[in-house]
C-alpha cells in the first residue's frame, strides 16, 4: 500500500524538481552556445559537456558537432558518432541528418548504407529538408534505397526548394500516373504532419 502511495509523490518531486532546475539549465546552454558562436570554445565545450552528460539531446548534439570538427578539443570522430547517436536516440533531427552523413561515409563508422539510409529516413520524417532532399537522391538513383521514383519525388517535393532542380529531374522520368500518386504521397504526408 505504502509503495504505491509514494509513486505519485515521487513524480510530482520529479516533475517540481526539473521545474527548479530547467531554467538554469537553458542559461547555461544559451550560454554555451554564446561562447561557441564567440570563438570561446573550451568553454563552451565544457558546458555542453556537462549538459550532454545530463541527456540534454541538443548540448549532445553540439558536443558531437565540437568532437567531428575539432572544435575545443582534438578531433574524434568516433566520438562525435557516440553523442550524435545519443541526440539522434532522442529525436534530435540535426543529429539524425549528422549521423547519416557519418554512415554515409565511413567516418568514425563503417560505412553502412542501410544505417545512412535508416538515419535519413528518420530525419527526412521529422521533416529536416537537407534530408529529405538526401532521400529523395536515394531513391532516384537507388543508392541505399531501392529504385522509386514516385518516393524520389514525394521526398524531393517536400524538401521545397533546395530541391525544386532534383524533384524536375525525377518528374521528366515519370508516367503522369506516377506523378499523380507522388503528389497525393505529398499530400497525405503533409496532412500527417501539420
Amino acid at each position: 500500500m505504502m509503495g504505491g502511495a509514494m509513486k505519485p509523490f515521487f513524480g510530482r518531486a520529479f516533475f517540481v524538481a526539473a521545474l527548479a532546475v530547467s531554467p538554469g539549465a537553458q542559461a547555461d546552454f544559451q550560454d554555451a552556445v554564446d561562447a561557441y558562436n564567440g570563438g570561446n570554445f573550451l568553454y563552451a565545450f565544457d558546458e555542453f559537456r556537462e549538459l550532454a552528460l545530463n541527456g540534454d539531446a541538443a548540448a549532445q548534439y553540439r558536443l558531437g558537432l565540437m568532437y567531428d570538427k575539432g572544435e575545443g578539443v582534438a578531433r574524434d570522430e568516433r566520438q562525435a558518432v557516440s553523442w550524435y547517436i545519443r541526440a539522434a536516440g532522442q529525436d534530435d533531427t540535426r543529429a539524425q541528418f549528422a549521423i547519416a552523413e557519418m554512415y554515409s561515409e565511413g567516418r568514425g563508422v563503417q560505412r553502412d548504407d542501410k544505417q545512412a539510409a535508416r538515419w535519413y529516413l528518420e530525419a527526412a520524417g521529422h521533416g529536416f529538408p537537407k534530408a529529405q532532399l538526401t532521400v529523395g537522391l536515394m531513391y532516384a538513383k537507388g543508392a541505399g534505397l531501392p529504385q522509386d521514383l514516385v518516393q524520389a519525388y514525394k521526398w524531393l517535393s517536400l524538401a521545397g526548394d533546395i530541391a525544386a532542380g532534383s524533384r524536375q529531374w525525377v518528374e521528366d522520368k515519370m508516367a503522369p500516373e506516377q506523378i499523380r500518386k507522388a503528389r497525393l504521397l505529398v499530400q497525405e504526408w503533409l496532412a500527417q504532419h501539420r
